[in-house]
């Protein structure tokens, strides 16, 4: 009888270890995810004054309104810098995918829209 107690005790503890160490393991294989959950709640579009702010999930971005040149349907923002290089920056707040309601489908649009008529005629793609 003796014997068999530490080997229960030396199974339980094992499987508690292997739990720990398979959150642990997550935790230090992806540190992303709790980064890019946070991130992707937070994404957005804030239009004020001359400039958009982008929040994605990797970077939040600032454009000028000036440096717009169009808001395409993906939907996305295609901007030049000071250096006349021509970027683009995703609007993941505004991406539609399958399987959401109707009304948020509709206030995506509707988003998109008013985007589109804050950036200006110069901006419309």
């Amino acid at each position: 009888m003796c014997g068999v107690f530490p080997l229960v005790v030396a199974g339980a503890l094992g499987a508690l270890w292997s739990e720990a160490a398979a959150v642990v393991g997550m935790l230090a294989v992806s540190p992303a995810v709790p980064v890019l959950a946070v991130r992707g709640y937070r994404a957005a579009v804030l239009c004020g004054g001359d400039r958009v702010r982008v929040r994605g999930l990797l970077r939040t971005r600032t454009i000028s309104r000036a440096a717009i040149t169009a808001v395409t349907d993906l939907p996305a923002i295609r901007w030049t810098d000071l250096s006349g290089r021509r970027r683009w920056t995703p609007v993941m707040a505004l991406m539609s995918g399958g399987g959401e309601a109707a009304a948020v489908a509709r206030w995506k649009e509707e988003s998109l829209g008013r985007l589109r008529r804050w950036a200006g005629p110069s901006a419309r793609a």
